[in-house]
């Protein structure tokens, strides 16, 4: 087995959100607490996921659920960017495994979030490509987005492996022919990788 393209997914297998608010400051400025918050979001997540419309109608669709002051969307963005961050140690290993393997994303995310993310800690200069459910149109729950990746990309799918924390998703790749791992945390990856004789 020979491995030439590793793909990863982005939301908690390369990046996370904070999900605790030490501070309060959605409940006191906001008026809500971030994961009431983030629940409402998760009902519209699928629109926004798929790319029929951007961050804010996200939000405001949210916010309106809630009853909340939509006034406050941007404030409440500004939040969501601060609490971004890095699964912690998956840098190390993109930078190990960058310029030995050709490394691709396939995220499901919007396009605004997308952006936010790689931009936040450069991460295209990780990627090769990066594709997305917003771009795509499809979620992951549709294995055929996996197949659209490698016919555009003219991969051989048993040289590709797939990295994800979603398991149903794994199991799409899987169902591609691509090899896959499913992602708990960077020393599980680290050893997992070692069976395909990837080593960080």
């Amino acid at each position: 087995m020979n491995i030439t393209t590793i793909i990863f997914d982005l939301n908690e297998t390369v990046v996370s959100l904070k999900l605790e608010d030490s501070t309060n400051r959605y409940l006191e400025q906001i008026g809500v607490q971030k994961l009431t918050l983030w629940k409402a979001v998760g009902v519209h997540w699928p629109g926004f996921e798929t790319g029929q419309f951007g961050q804010e109608e996200l939000l405001n669709r949210a916010f309106t659920d809630l009853h909340l002051d939509c006034s406050l969307v941007p404030l409440a963005l500004e939040f969501i960017y601060d609490d971004i961050i890095l699964v912690e140690g998956i840098e190390e290993i993109l930078a190990s495994l960058h310029g030995r393997y050709r490394l691709l994303m396939l995220a499901g995310d919007g396009e605004d979030f997308l952006n936010k993310k790689l931009e936040k800690f450069n991460l295209r200069h990780y990627f090769e490509k990066i594709y997305c459910t917003c771009y795509e149109g499809l979620r992951k729950f549709d294995a055929q987005i996996f197949q659209n990746l490698l016919t555009e990309e003219q991969l051989n799918p048993s040289e590709c492996l797939y990295v994800d924390d979603r398991v149903e998703f794994v199991h799409n790749a899987l169902d591609t022919g691509m090899n896959s791992i499913s992602f708990l945390n960077v020393e599980q990856l680290k050893r997992e990788l070692q069976k395909f004789a990837i080593f960080v």
